[in-house]
């Protein structure tokens, strides 16, 4: 199965990781500026060569020279002469020159040169096969580097003789014109070995770089590690029910708010658990954040204010449930409140009660609303809708229809909690709070699915489309209130 990693795990890692890209860059860089650099400068000393030994070369004897390409030919014996004053003259232990010659481009290949004059014996031409005039490999044009009239290889090349880099440089006759060149081969095999003991030393660097990185990386692991510890401890005790514990981790650094914020965490969760063991049900979560506020629930103010009240009643549904099962009947309330609680709270309703198969809903308590009357009106176009949708799904289960009547009244009422310390409920009572049941009541007399009072309707900016149902009398005979039908409830 598998295990998670530890953050100090992952620290330890993530810093190894930075600590071995960061040093391989820059150990890489060292390395290849230093090759680089070392490679210009050999480059810069081969062209300095064949400048320097081709102005001796005088043209004109190798032009004689080729008219008798002989040995005996005297000609032949200056140029051999110089060239080996040149090359002993730059035998050096870190440069090592291992060949000077006298050549000219192949007539019929351009990757081939004519060699003419070297330093080699007799003896040794011999045993390596070698004609005194003869052709050989060189340079691709690609190959090589001109420096102004001077070319060298870009880079070391192999032959079966070793690894060279080659320079050349032009013969001028008394014109000034190109009768040859002049070249050397310098043996690169000492410089690569150089810049091999470079690279382990750099490799070698790094490791050691590595090592001491890891060895830091432990000493900052343990000491970021430590705040997460103290952290963690207090948050599985948290997690495991005891809300008294408290982080004592306090610095001025993120862990530090981190551990204060988990400490506000904890109290939180402690006032929360003491509102649960002294609230039997949450009326909504306008009225938990009021409480929230008050270190004593039951001090929660008492205040009239104006609020729209709304109720609603499923019609005929005594009669309905009295031919079901009750565990059909449950099953059926269950899923019409779930609904309705969540559209009611979505519009910044307060449920004050489920009365049955009934609601009452309050709007502008307990926090002040100033579009309670437009929250009421879309709530209860909404539970409409709602109310319609699962009656479809219900028919396609061979299960009944409902119906619902909703009645909307505004006013002013007194809301606070009523009850006592063990057992309070936040509700609204008054005036507004009958005349709205009565309302609701007559939904079914008028078969109007939403009734809304004038005092509702007034304070709208835009008006919804309604019809008058006349006047409603109360019992008391002093309130005679103009209601209206909520027209084009799709809209």
């Amino acid at each position: 199965m598998y295990k998670a990693m530890k953050y100090r795990t992952k620290l330890t890692l993530a810093l190894m990781l930075l600590a071995i890209i960061s040093n391989g860059i820059a150990t890489s860089i060292l390395y290849f500026q230093v090759k680089k650099m070392t490679f210009n400068e050999l480059q810069s000393k081969a062209v300095s060569i064949v400048a320097t030994v081709a102005s001796f070369i005088n043209g004109e004897n190798l032009v004689q020279f080729r008219e008798n390409p002989t040995e005996e030919n005297q000609y032949y014996k200056i140029l051999r002469s110089k060239l080996i004053k040149s090359l002993n003259a730059n035998k050096r232990k870190d440069f090592v020159v291992s060949f000077i010659y006298l050549f000219s481009k192949s007539p019929t290949n351009s990757e081939k040169i004519v060699v003419e004059v070297d330093t080699k014996t007799e003896l040794e031409r011999l045993q390596a096969g070698h004609p005194l005039v003869r052709e050989q490999e060189f340079l691709k044009p690609d190959e090589i580097e001109m420096i102004g009239e001077y070319g060298v290889s870009k880079k070391f090349y192999t032959n079966q003789f070793g690894t060279w880099l080659t320079a050349f440089a032009p013969i001028m006759d008394a014109q000034g014109n190109i009768v040859g060149f002049l070249g050397t081969n310098i043996r690169g095999s000492n410089i690569i070995s150089h810049l091999n003991e470079l690279l382990i030393s750099c490799l070698i660097s790094l490791g050691f770089s590595l090592i001491a990185a890891f060895g830091l990386a432990q000493i900052l692991v343990r000491k970021v590690s430590k705040p997460l510890d103290i952290i963690c401890t207090t948050v599985h005790e948290i997690g495991e029910g005891n809300l008294k514990a408290r982080s004592s981790y306090k610095t001025d650094d993120e862990f530090g708010e981190l551990s204060k914020n988990i400490n506000t965490m904890a109290f939180g969760l402690e006032e929360r658990q003491r509102l649960k063991n002294n609230f039997t049900r949450y009326v909504s979560k306008d009225v938990l954040e009021l409480i929230l506020q008050q270190k004593d629930i039951s001090k929660i103010s008492h205040e009239r204010k104006k609020i729209t009240v709304l109720f609603s009643d499923i019609r005929s549904f005594s009669k309905l449930s009295e031919n079901l099962p009750p565990e059909e009947v449950v099953k059926i309330l269950n899923e019409y409140f779930q609904e309705m609680i969540s559209i009611i709270f979505k519009y910044r309703g307060t449920l004050d009660k489920i009365l049955g198969d009934g609601l009452m809903i309050i709007f502008g308590a307990p926090l002040d609303d100033d579009k309670q009357e437009e929250m009421a009106l879309k709530t209860a176009v909404e539970m409409q809708a709602k109310l319609k949708e699962l009656g479809e799904k219900w028919k396609k289960e061979n299960r009944p229809q409902l119906s619902m009547g909703i009645g909307i009244h505004t006013g002013p009422a007194v809301t606070g909690n009523l009850g006592s310390e063990k057992h309070l409920e936040y509700t609204a009572i008054g005036k507004a709070v009958n005349l709205a049941y009565q309302i609701e009541k007559n939904t079914k007399k008028l078969n109007c699915p939403i009734l809304v009072s004038e005092a509702t309707l007034a304070p709208l900016k835009n008006k919804p489309q309604v019809k008058a149902m006349g006047n409603l009398t109360i019992k008391d005979k002093e309130t005679d209130l103009k209601i209206f039908h909520l027209l084009d409830l799709e809209n």
